[in-house]
């Protein structure tokens, strides 16, 4: 279910924010960076959300959080129909939006999956990505589609319908906290024929503040930060990039469909090779391929490089959430996931900020991205490095049940 709904979720999010931009400035006449600050102080405070939001996953679990979550897109982005000045769409978007994304997105249901599963977390997270992947290759095209015909206002409102109508009484009837709470076992067996010490029941790791004095946070929050300043100042504009290029809304909205498409094999393979590899060398591994990927955007002039650019920045495009969720249960365990994984993310957050706003600034300044992608290039390969250099703390990981049975969240 989870998997599902994250589809609507990114839709109605980050995904749909670079389709908008020119048609805001078409509607508007506002400049990139005014347009670019309201994405950016929606991920500031879905940054500051998501540590609300991960302390009271741990403790309540995610319904609550998830259905309020689903209650504020409907509202904003019918809201967002309304709009017809600058400091109304940073309301709308950067407070409702960052909302959204600070109570549904990444943190909140990587907990519930962390609290569901130990031994089968990979293959959960496979499923949660790649079903959760299709937003980019089905709701992309078809979002980009409906704003050509019907115009941004009508395809946004539409959207925040079905968050009323679809994600809310989903949220609110299926999610449950942990699996001991209807007398189950992580990975599905029943507690009453899986012996279980009290340190399981609660989930074992290390405490919050435990985690925070251990290099191998800091060095994975780091370099995180360093990918998504990348994001920032790439993927938010990429839209409007291929537009000055030369290609038409929509066609600019295939591609980058085309990259999500590329990413549902590279999704499920890489979550599943975490329960072999760990999920630390395979989340360096996307960090390098992001960094390849824009540099074979910026070189993008003909028909090869771009599709080179499609297959490569497509093994990174949406693996690294379910990437850095493996990590951070491998180094810490379920004990505090929630509470560890949110403030590993905000300063993620607040990059990805900076980087929508930097190049939206530049561009306006510049009339050009190509500099500001060289330098999104260049950190998404010193974040490689640093998880790829990054000692594997001693006793890290959580241990894997007896039982290897299924279960759903």
């Amino acid at each position: 279910m989870l998997a599902l709904t994250s589809n609507l979720v990114q839709g109605g999010t980050f995904l749909l924010f670079p389709l908008l931009i020119i048609p805001f400035q078409q509607t508007f006449g506002w400049s990139r960076a005014e347009i670019s600050g309201g994405y950016s102080i929606s991920y500031v405070l879905m940054g500051a959300f998501a540590l609300f939001a991960g302390r009271l996953a741990d403790r309540s679990g995610a319904r609550i959080l998830m259905s309020v979550g689903a209650a504020i897109g409907c509202l904003s982005l019918l809201t967002l129909t309304t709009i017809s000045s600058v400091w109304e769409f940073y309301v709308v978007w950067g407070i409702g939006i960052g909302a959204v994304m600070g109570l549904t997105l990444n943190e909140v249901p990587f907990t519930a999956i962390a609290n569901w599963f130990i031994r089968s977390r990979g293959r959960a997270l496979a499923i949660f990505s790649g079903v959760g992947g299709l937003s980019t290759p089905v709701l992309v095209p078809l979002i980009g589609l409906g704003i050509a015909h019907w115009g941004w206002r009508p395809t946004v409102g539409a959207i925040g319908l079905a968050y009323g109508l679809v994600m809310l009484p989903a949220f609110a009837i299926v999610i449950r906290r942990r699996p001991e709470d209807i007398g189950q076992h992580p990975d599905g067996a029943p507690v009453a024929h899986v012996p279980v010490s009290t340190d399981r029941v609660t989930g074992s790791g290390l405490a919050f503040a435990a985690a925070l004095r251990t290099p191998s946070f800091w060095l994975l929050t780091v370099a995180a930060s360093l990918s998504n300043l990348a994001f920032g100042l790439v993927g938010t504009h990429m839209v409007a990039y291929l537009i000055g290029r030369g290609y038409s809304g929509v066609i600019a909205a295939s591609i980058v469909g085309l990259v999500g498409l590329v990413s549902l094999p590279a999704r499920v393979l890489l979550s599943l090779g975490t329960e072999r590899f760990g999920g630390r060398r395979l989340l360096a591994l996307a960090f390098f391929a992001e960094g390849v990927g824009i540099a074979l955007l910026i070189g993008s002039r003909n028909t090869i490089l771009l599709v080179l650019f499609v297959l490569v920045f497509g093994i990174y495009y949406g693996s690294v959430g379910p990437l850095r969720a493996a990590t951070i249960g491998d180094e810490f365990g379920r004990r505090a996931f929630g509470s560890i994984a949110a403030a590993a993310a905000f300063p993620t957050y607040v990059a990805i900020a900076l980087g929508a706003l930097i190049a939206g600034w530049l561009f306006d300044l510049l009339r050009t991205y190509e500099s500001t992608f060289w330098v999104a290039c260049a950190a998404c390969l010193v974040g490689g490095l640093m998880v790829a250099l990054m000692p594997h703390r001693a006793g890290s990981g959580t241990a894997t049940p007896p039982q290897p049975a299924a279960s759903a969240v």
